[in-house]
Parts: structure tokens; C-alpha cells; sequence
């Protein structure tokens, strides 16, 4: 896996996956924020809203 987001130099980020080590890098702190926001997000992860009733967490398989 290797995604890369470069929109912008403040929000940009890197997730590479070696093995069972995912590594997020950021451009900047806010880089780094968003890259962990997609990696959650791939597995499934959603926050519509503060709180339980706008949470979605994946159930293992």
C-alpha cells in the first residue's frame, strides 16, 4: 500500500505499508493528522457527528 496526498504543504501526507508496519508521514503536523484520518478511514472508520450516534466502527470479521 502506498498512498500519497499532496494537496497542499500544510496537509500533505504519505502512508507507506512495510509489512505489518503502516508509516505515516506528514508534511507538517496537520499532514500527519490527516494522514492517520485516511489510514482509520480505509479500514472503515466514520465520524459524522461528536458522539456515539455519529460514530461507525468496523466490526471484525
Amino acid at each position: 500500500m502506498n498512498v500519497q496526498d499532496v494537496a497542499s504543504r500544510e496537509s500533505g501526507f504519505h502512508l507507506e505499508l512495510q509489512g505489518n508496519t503502516v508509516t505515516i508521514t506528514g508534511e507538517e503536523q496537520t499532514g500527519t493528522l490527516y494522514g492517520a484520518y485516511e489510514l482509520l478511514r480505509m479500514q472503515g472508520w466514520r465520524w459524522f457527528t461528536p458522539g456515539v450516534a455519529g460514530e461507525i466502527i468496523p466490526q471484525p470479521v
